[in-house]
């Protein structure tokens, strides 16, 4: 698998909450591993763990996390991720193929139409399969290799879901585990730093950017749109970004929304990991000579588009890209579109919250 508007409100039975997720947790972190060239600023966890993995671990991280994703996304909320892999292993092989069709059905096709084929088609044909795909994801999202592996797995939902069950509990057992006791404390102090938040007067946009400090994009405005119920879970490995985990159940669409844990504006705990961590996620955005540059060149300049950026400082289009990328996740820099591109000015008030945080911490500490 290649993987708001103020006015969108909850319904008053699904009010937001803010939760450990064990399950989405894990799951998001080895999604992060697959991707992590993506996603520059990820803590560093997540590449020094990648690096550190044989090739048939990164292989069947990719082959899981990618081509078979939609069929181990967690359903409900597991207990534990230990939890979470047994009910995988208890499940009918055929219910994991199901799940991960049924997913793909609720992607909107590019093109609009909505014909389709046949699941027996999909299944006995990869060039029918492969067109499928490309009806709902960029050719970017798509690898050939392991869309290959992944399709042949699906014709036998047995040894795929062997693969699946074997691959979750060996990556819990020799990696995952001992990681999610050493940030637990600290998960666990950003969910207590929310539990007096009342969000039955908010909407899915007003919950989103006052847990997760920032304000999601407007690709996120069709997921609170079609979300039943919305879960926030703080991770120690996400970095900058948001991220999402989606499942239906029962006709209803649950979302969950990923996101750096942290401790929201005007609320104070006795948590230095939870403190060090956030701090840690927005010097990491400027611990590099480019970006940097950037920052500068956009302090003297005012505004600048993306082409201005590349031509001023020697750089290529992909590297302009994963630098802004960063810094505007971040909350760095503001961006908006002119005539195509994307301009950048520098947000002053998070650079200034971001001196901030540090002298207070430097502060705290001696």
């Amino acid at each position: 698998m290649p993987t708001a508007a103020d006015s969108f409100f909850m319904p008053s039975t699904s009010v937001p909450a803010v939760k450990l997720s064990p399950a989405v947790n894990g799951l998001t972190s080895l999604m992060l591993m697959s991707k992590h060239e993506h996603y520059p600023g990820v803590d560093g966890w997540v590449t020094k763990t990648w690096a550190n993995m044989t090739a048939a671990q990164q292989h069947t991280t990719r082959l899981v996390l990618e081509g078979l994703y939609y069929a181990v996304v967690p359903e409900g909320q597991p207990e534990s991720f230990a939890a979470y892999v047994a009910d995988l292993a208890q499940q009918p092989p055929s219910r994991l193929r199901d799940r991960l069709f049924d997913a793909y059905a609720r992607i909107p096709r590019l093109d609009g139409q909505s014909a389709e084929p046949v699941r027996a088609t999909l299944l006995g044909s990869f060039d029918a399969f492969i067109s499928y795909l490309s009806a709902r994801f960029p050719e970017a999202f798509i690898d050939l290799s392991i869309e290959r592996e992944a399709h042949l797995l699906l014709n036998d939902p047995a040894a795929m879901q062997t693969v699946v069950v074997s691959y979750l509990h060996g990556m819990w057992r020799d990696v995952l585990e001992d990681e999610w006791q050493r940030v637990k404390p600290m998960l666990q102090a950003s969910v207590a730093a929310f539990a007096a938040t009342d969000f039955s007067a908010m909407s899915k946009l007003e919950a989103a950017q006052f847990v997760t400090g920032q304000v999601p994009d407007g690709k996120w405005r069709q997921w609170f749109e079609l979300a039943d119920s919305l879960t926030f879970v703080p991770s120690a490995h996400v970095g900058p970004y948001l991220h999402k985990v989606n499942h239906q159940a029962n006709g209803r669409s649950h979302l969950h929304l990923i996101f750096g844990a942290r401790v929201p504006d005007g609320v104070s705990i006795d948590s230095p990991e939870l403190d060090r961590s956030e701090l840690l996620v927005r010097l990491n955005a400027v611990a590099d000579d480019t970006r940097l540059r950037v920052l500068k060149l956009l302090a003297e300049e005012g505004e600048l588009c993306a082409p201005d950026i590349m031509a001023r400082l020697a750089l290529s289009q992909s590297a302009t890209s994963r630098h802004m990328r960063q810094l505007s996740a971040n909350g760095l820099i503001s961006e908006r579109r002119q005539e195509g591109a994307k301009c950048y000015r520098l947000n002053q008030e998070r650079i200034e919250s971001t001196i901030l945080a540090f002298r207070r911490f430097l502060l705290e500490d001696f």
